[in-house]
Protein backbone atom coordinates (compact mmCIF):
# COMPACT_ATOMS: atom_id res chain seq x y z
CA UNK A 1 0.00 0.00 0.00
CA UNK A 2 2.91 2.24 0.82
CA UNK A 3 4.49 2.22 -2.82
CA UNK A 4 0.99 2.87 -4.31
CA UNK A 5 0.90 6.01 -2.31
CA UNK A 6 4.33 6.76 -3.10
CA UNK A 7 3.07 6.32 -6.79
CA UNK A 8 -0.11 8.77 -6.66
CA UNK A 9 1.83 11.21 -4.48
CA UNK A 10 4.92 11.23 -7.03
CA UNK A 11 1.72 11.70 -10.31
CA UNK A 12 0.07 14.67 -8.07
CA UNK A 13 3.72 16.38 -7.49
CA UNK A 14 4.75 15.86 -11.35
CA UNK A 15 1.08 17.55 -11.74
CA UNK A 16 1.53 20.52 -9.22
CA UNK A 17 5.14 20.84 -10.82
CA UNK A 18 3.54 21.49 -14.41
CA UNK A 19 0.85 24.02 -13.04
CA UNK A 20 -1.91 22.40 -11.73
CA UNK A 21 -4.05 24.44 -9.11
CA UNK A 22 -7.32 23.71 -7.10
CA UNK A 23 -9.54 25.01 -9.64
CA UNK A 24 -8.45 21.86 -11.50
CA UNK A 25 -10.06 19.57 -9.51
CA UNK A 26 -13.64 20.23 -10.72
CA UNK A 27 -15.79 18.84 -13.44
CA UNK A 28 -17.38 20.10 -15.81
CA UNK A 29 -20.90 22.49 -15.66
CA UNK A 30 -22.71 20.34 -17.57
CA UNK A 31 -22.01 17.28 -15.11
CA UNK A 32 -23.08 19.22 -12.74
CA UNK A 33 -26.02 20.64 -14.14
CA UNK A 34 -27.50 17.89 -15.94
CA UNK A 35 -29.05 14.33 -14.20
CA UNK A 36 -28.14 11.23 -15.69
CA UNK A 37 -30.63 10.57 -18.30
CA UNK A 38 -30.80 6.21 -18.74
CA UNK A 39 -29.83 3.41 -16.51
CA UNK A 40 -29.93 2.57 -12.87
CA UNK A 41 -28.88 6.50 -12.23
CA UNK A 42 -31.37 7.84 -14.12
CA UNK A 43 -32.73 11.19 -12.55
CA UNK A 44 -29.70 11.70 -9.95
CA UNK A 45 -27.61 14.53 -10.42
CA UNK A 46 -24.56 15.78 -8.88
CA UNK A 47 -24.24 19.38 -7.21
CA UNK A 48 -21.23 22.04 -6.56
CA UNK A 49 -22.13 21.82 -2.97
CA UNK A 50 -21.61 17.64 -3.02
CA UNK A 51 -18.40 17.84 -5.46
CA UNK A 52 -16.89 20.19 -3.31
CA UNK A 53 -17.60 17.89 -0.33
CA UNK A 54 -15.96 14.92 -2.65
CA UNK A 55 -12.55 17.12 -3.33
CA UNK A 56 -11.96 17.67 0.83
CA UNK A 57 -12.71 14.20 1.80
CA UNK A 58 -10.75 12.73 -1.10
CA UNK A 59 -7.65 15.44 0.44
CA UNK A 60 -8.30 14.32 3.60
CA UNK A 61 -7.99 10.43 2.92
CA UNK A 62 -4.53 11.38 0.89
CA UNK A 63 -3.52 13.27 4.06
CA UNK A 64 -2.97 16.56 1.65
CA UNK A 65 -3.96 20.31 2.83
CA UNK A 66 -7.19 21.58 1.92
CA UNK A 67 -5.96 22.89 -0.96
CA UNK A 68 -4.80 19.67 -2.67
CA UNK A 69 -0.90 20.07 -2.12
CA UNK A 70 0.94 17.54 -0.49
CA UNK A 71 2.43 19.09 2.77
CA UNK A 72 6.20 18.33 3.59
CA UNK A 73 5.30 15.66 6.74
CA UNK A 74 3.57 13.69 4.01
CA UNK A 75 6.66 13.50 1.98
CA UNK A 76 8.65 13.48 4.62
CA UNK A 77 6.43 10.04 6.04
CA UNK A 78 6.75 8.35 2.69
CA UNK A 79 10.76 8.63 2.44
CA UNK A 80 10.37 11.73 -0.48
CA UNK A 81 12.93 13.76 1.04
CA UNK A 82 14.58 14.75 -2.68
CA UNK A 83 11.42 15.89 -3.83
CA UNK A 84 11.17 18.13 0.02
CA UNK A 85 13.66 20.53 -0.97
CA UNK A 86 11.87 21.23 -4.89
CA UNK A 87 8.58 21.84 -3.42
CA UNK A 88 9.24 24.82 -1.01
CA UNK A 89 6.40 27.50 -1.26
CA UNK A 90 6.26 30.99 -0.56
CA UNK A 91 3.55 30.91 0.98
CA UNK A 92 0.29 28.39 2.01
CA UNK A 93 -0.62 27.05 -1.13
CA UNK A 94 1.44 29.09 -3.70
CA UNK A 95 4.59 27.46 -5.06
CA UNK A 96 7.79 29.73 -5.90
CA UNK A 97 7.68 30.63 -10.01
CA UNK A 98 8.51 28.12 -12.39
CA UNK A 99 11.32 29.47 -14.10
CA UNK A 100 13.12 29.92 -10.34
CA UNK A 101 11.95 26.03 -9.34
CA UNK A 102 13.01 24.67 -12.81
CA UNK A 103 16.77 25.88 -11.89
CA UNK A 104 16.85 24.82 -8.64
CA UNK A 105 15.32 21.60 -9.05
CA UNK A 106 18.00 20.69 -11.84
CA UNK A 107 20.74 22.11 -9.25
CA UNK A 108 19.07 19.73 -6.70
CA UNK A 109 18.77 16.63 -8.97
CA UNK A 110 22.34 16.67 -10.11
CA UNK A 111 23.37 17.77 -6.21
CA UNK A 112 21.27 14.46 -5.35
CA UNK A 113 22.78 12.42 -7.88
CA UNK A 114 26.38 13.27 -7.07
CA UNK A 115 25.90 12.79 -3.31
CA UNK A 116 24.09 9.30 -4.07
CA UNK A 117 20.94 10.50 -1.92
CA UNK A 118 17.54 8.87 -4.38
Amino acid sequence: MRTGTRIHTMKKLFNIREGWQPKDDWLPERLLSEKLPTGVGAGIGLCPDELRQMIQTYYQARSWDENGFVPEKKLAELSLPTVMCCLRKTEPGIRETMEDYSKRWRWEEKRFRLIGVR
